[in-house]
């Protein structure tokens, strides 16, 4: 089964990634704004994206209790954000690494 999501699902996977293990743990709403100060601060490298991201879904624990879902082989589609906005289209593969899933 082959899941397109929504656009944001971009920014809120990479906002997920970069928040920090209590986060995680606890698998609560994240709040952009203290994901994008922990991600301006880490010596890694972030690409905001806007656009969809494919996957076959059944791969995914969606139940919220059982073990972390491993590394996940995904499609990007959509847009980059430079300094003129969502201006860079993009097409690349990449791997989901997803630690929490919520209602929200």
């Amino acid at each position: 089964m082959n899941v397109a999501l929504w656009p944001r699902l971009g920014l809120a996977i990479a906002l997920a990634l970069a928040a920090g293990p209590g986060v995680a743990l606890s698998c609560l709403e994240a709040d952009a704004g203290a994901s994008f100060s922990q991600a301006a601060q880490a010596p890694e490298a972030y690409v905001v994206v806007h656009g969809v991201f494919s996957f076959d879904g059944n791969l995914m624990s969606l139940d919220g209790q059982s073990q972390p879902t491993p590394p996940i082989m995904a499609q990007f589609a959509g847009r980059l954000l430079t300094r003129s906005g969502f201006t860079d289209p993009g097409s690349v593969p990449v791997m989901l690494d997803v630690t929490c899933v919520g209602g929200w």
